[in-house]
């Protein structure tokens, strides 16, 4: 995450950020989130003063231009900004601190020409129970961090010193959990950034028993692993122009003719992660590698 900082001070402990401070429409603490699109990259800037989100696509050597219909409105006292980990919606929360309306998260639909749809509905407020006053919503969201698979949303709030969860829909929109959020000791109210540490990726590893022309050859790759998951999905290329896509770890082949084939197995962890990085604009949700795939060779007799 990018913070931007533009005449105004860092909020104090027990001050809504920037709420005495707030400084004219267009300045203000700001928010960036980033989001890459096949042929285009994007940034985003959620301002303060202004409750507005402002979007720009990112050409040769850096240089930014607006995107078509930039600025949108957001809440009041717009603070964070988030891309979802698959590029699709940002997310930017709206602290209140002004006193004005739309204080919770507001959510966007990212276009292929990097214009921002608001969604319906907005804005998202968390409304699950607080541990030490059951009748009271998440206030102050400031803070946003995805769960890696991109399932679940978390926001701290600033005001309440807790931290709301929300499930993602596939329509980018949000429903608070049922469950009471979590409270941490610390002075407060002062809650602020929060992040998720990222899904690390799978590593292949797999033995071959070669068996001669016209009978099985033995597969053994139930040697790989995942440092905090498990390995779910096996791909095999057997080298002869032959492939198992999600074999499992112990897939046997023919192969027709003698000689030396190099087999590659390719695996993909219970979160989606493989051979790619992940990088949502901010952080790492998926920290892929070449260690997901091995290539060795097997000689057919």
């Amino acid at each position: 995450m990018w913070r931007l900082g533009i005449d105004a001070p860092a909020p104090g402990a027990g001050q809504r950020p920037g709420g005495p401070t707030a400084s004219p429409a267009g300045t203000g603490w700001a928010i960036l989130a980033a989001r890459r699109l096949p042929a285009t990259r994007y940034l985003y800037v959620a301002c303060q003063a202004s409750d507005q989100v402002f979007g720009f696509s990112i050409g040769a050597h850096g240089s930014l231009q607006p995107v078509p219909f930039s600025p949108v409105a957001a809440g009041d006292f717009a603070f964070g900004a988030l891309v979802s980990p698959r590029g699709r919606h940002l997310y930017v929360t709206s602290v209140g601190a002004q006193g004005g309306a739309g204080e919770g998260v507001w959510a966007y639909t990212i276009g292929m020409d990097g214009r921002l749809t608001a969604l319906p509905n907005l804005p998202f407020v968390d409304r699950g129970v607080d541990p030490l006053d059951p009748a009271d919503d998440a206030n102050g969201p400031v803070g946003l961090a995805f769960a890696p698979d991109g399932a679940h949303l978390y926001v701290s709030n600033f005001d309440t010193t807790d931290v709301s969860t929300f499930e993602v829909a596939a329509s980018g929109a949000l429903t608070g959990t049922p469950e009471t959020r979590p409270r941490t000791p610390g002075n407060g109210p002062a809650f602020d950034s929060v992040t998720v540490r990222p899904n690390q990726g799978p590593v292949a590893s797999f033995t071959v028993t070669a068996g001669p022309a016209g009978q099985p050859t033995r597969f053994d790759a139930s040697g790989s692993s995942d440092p905090d998951g498990q390995v779910a999905r096996y791909d095999w290329d057997f080298g002869d122009g032959t492939h198992q896509a999600n074999a499992g770890p112990q897939p046997t082949h023919v192969y027709r003719y003698p000689g030396r084939h190099r087999a590659t197995l390719t695996v993909t962890d219970n979160e989606g992660c493989s051979t790619s990085l992940v990088f949502t604009g901010q952080t790492v949700v998926c920290g892929g590698s070449a260690a997901a795939r091995q290539t060795t060779s097997v000689v057919t007799p």
